[in-house]
């Protein structure tokens, strides 16, 4: 067999075995399963072109009119893979009827140049001939049909790179390896005529993107007969992109688990989803978790989807059968209407979020429901974050802490923001909540450990007297294998003094750690790191953390001393807390002190250090540092 025998054979193979898997996708109605069956089908009829190309020339005699077929089918098939890899990369970001009409114009005019180049070909040759030998020759006006080809890949390039951060990593890692086994393949055919590599990489991609990006098994539920959570996320994605009118119908069926209590009962769940089936003939059932399930329903006619919940709540008045019992069970109905009352696809992700974390089951809930002003401005942040992250524009802010017993600025308390002009100013709190869910977390972490570090060394604060550096530990942060390893690598690389480093948890993270990070506490501990217990007093506390845990400082709740202000009780409990952390052999610090009489409550009392706006605001680098070298003791300013 000749080597562009073999290469041609194999993208038969390759393309034979995609569709086969792509059969059970059949009843996904996407564009993008669209496209990609029909790029994989285009494949699979180049190669069988070339291979029956091939077959023809070997016999001799006059063949010029099956060589001139075989050619014919081939070119078309095959220019044609390269246009509809293109839209099926576009896919992933517009959907065509959004696309301007001059736009349009752009994408597809030059493949009706290509193909009525390709059509006229018996008459004009420019693309390829026969001699009545049977010898196959280039036309030359062939490079017209390279020239759109490198248009519409160059484009699919241009897409990502301009789209990159709209694509999940693994997507776009391959989508780009794909673009350029086909370009590199292209070049190689233009150099090498008679191979059919090309048609082989091209069924490499295919598969890469099988195996990769448009595995239809991830959008197949394998044990029940409904779609998956993978192929709802698809089909939302879709939706959303054309802004088609369409409706869904979450349901929550609570307690629905076997007598193991482990799985749900599969002969109810199939019960189930034939019942829902009958709701929804002609739209999509997804079961997206235990217990939630989802319909879609695409342009319904008017009341076809209040009868359907009609008839939903009705049969959940009955029971089902359940591991041989009669079982009454509960169920909570979400309904939307979309694109009308949503407009954005992550803003009705969150939306369903919280209606699965929602215990209400009295009423069908709507969009009414929810708050969808603050669930955008936390969808802008979690965008805004990403560019600042990007763009360095994260802000290190520092809370001087004052001493009691010495009357000057001891330490500071480190702090990050950002501005992004939709939604103003973001700090630590949900900054550190989204960087999780982004997965900057540990990005973030390691940032602000070495902006702390090297601000102390660079600005010589030892020198000035500084004995406290106060970093805030939010729960993500304890989850993160080596973050701490990085911030002891900082400590020596800007030469930090580990008993001057307070690592501050609230009560709640501290209660919510993990063994794993508890074990890292005492590491931290035997290596000279301090720890700063906060909100003390805030409804979180176990007794047992403030003797067990290596905990150096109590910081008591602003809301304690607050109380303390007004109430002779929670006076008593705050300088009860203060005494019983110096019994303990621990330091002491009040938040929240924020006038004079805050400040002559606290004074008299057994504490060592305090924070609050009326010793000083929160400042930036430069302000704290010209607050340090111009500080005079506070009580004699006051």
């Amino acid at each position: 067999m000749s080597i562009s025998n073999a290469f041609s054979l194999s993208s038969v193979i390759i393309c034979t075995y995609i569709l086969i898997n792509l059969r059970v996708t059949s009843g996904i109605r996407s564009i993008r399963n669209r496209l990609f069956n029909l790029l994989t089908a285009l494949n699979c009829i180049t190669g069988i072109a070339s291979l029956a190309d091939n077959f023809f020339e070997s016999m001799g005699g006059d063949v010029t009119v099956y060589l001139n077929a075989c050619n014919y089918v081939y070119f078309i098939s095959h220019f044609f893979m390269v246009f509809t890899s293109f839209l099926y990369v576009g896919s992933y970001l517009y959907s065509w009827k959004n696309v301007s009409t001059r736009l349009k114009a752009v994408i597809v005019l030059p493949a009706l140049f290509a193909l009525a180049a390709i059509l006229s070909n018996p008459v004009t040759h420019w693309i390829y001939s026969f001699s009545p030998e049977g010898e196959y020759a280039r036309g030359d006006k062939i490079f017209m049909i390279y020239a759109a080809a490198a248009y519409y890949l160059g484009l699919a390039v241009i897409m990502l790179i301009k789209h990159a951060e709209r694509i999940p990593g693994r997507k776009l890692s391959v989508m780009g390896i794909g673009m350029g086994l086909c370009i590199a393949s292209m070049l190689l055919q233009l150099v090498i005529p008679d191979s059919s590599l090309e048609t082989a990489s091209i069924s490499v991609m295919l598969l890469m993107f099988l195996l990769f990006i448009h595995n239809p098994r991830e959008e197949m539920d394998l044990e029940y007969p409904a779609y998956s959570k993978a192929a709802y996320f698809e089909r939302m994605h879709e939706l959303f992109l054309g802004m088609k009118r369409f409706d869904i119908v979450d349901v929550i069926v609570e307690g629905q688990t076997g007598p193991a209590g482990e799985k749900p009962d599969r002969a109810f769940v199939n019960e189930l989803l034939v019942f829902l089936n009958t709701l929804n003939t002609e739209g999509m059932i997804y079961r997206c978790g235990p217990g939630e399930y989802n319909l879609e329903f695409d342009f319904p006619a008017p009341g076809a989807v209040d009868e359907a919940i009609k008839q939903l709540k009705e049969r959940f008045e009955k029971p089902w059968k359940i591991g041989g019992k009669d079982v009454k069970l509960d169920l909570r109905i979400l309904r939307l209407r979309l694109p009308d009352e949503i407009q954005d696809e992550q803003v009705l992700y969150e939306v369903l979020r919280q209606f699965v974390a929602n215990s209400i089951s009295s009423k069908v809930m709507g969009v009414r429901d929810f708050d969808l002003e603050e669930i955008s401005r936390k969808r802008k942040i979690g965008v805004a974050l990403g560019r600042a992250i990007d763009k360095g524009g994260l802000e290190m802010r520092y809370t001087p802490v004052y001493s009691l017993r010495e009357k000057r600025i001891y330490g500071l308390q480190a702090a990050v923001r950002f501005y992004d002009k939709e939604t103003g100013y973001v700090y630590d709190k949900e900054i550190f909540e989204f960087a999780e869910r982004s997965g900057h977390i540990k990005q973030v972490s390691e940032m602000i450990f070495d902006e702390v570090c090297s601000y102390v060394r660079n600005n010589e604060l030892y020198e000035k007297g500084l004995g406290f550096i106060g970093i805030r530990i939010y729960p993500a942060m304890t989850m993160q294998y080596g973050l701490f390893d990085r911030l002891l690598e900082d400590m020596k690389k800007y030469e930090i003094k580990s008993n001057s480093v307070y690592l501050m948890l609230s009560e709640s993270t501290l209660s919510n750690s993990t063994a794993v990070f508890k074990k890292t506490m005492f590491d931290l501990d035997k290596s000279g790191v301090c720890f700063c217990l906060e909100e003390y007093g805030s409804g979180f506390t176990d007794i047992a953390m403030v003797y067990e845990m290596p905990v150096k400082v109590i910081k008591i709740n602003r809301s304690v001393v607050k109380a303390a202000m007004t109430n002779g009780k929670a006076g008593i409990t705050m300088r009860s807390s203060l005494e019983l952390a110096h019994d303990l052999g621990m330091d002491t610090m009040v938040s929240g002190i924020e006038d004079e009489g805050y400040y002559k409550m606290i004074k008299d009392a057994d504490c060592d250090y305090a924070t609050g706006n009326y010793f000083y605001e929160q400042l930036d680098a430069e302000g704290f540092i010209a607050l340090v070298n111009g500080s005079e003791r506070k009580e004699e300013e006051a």
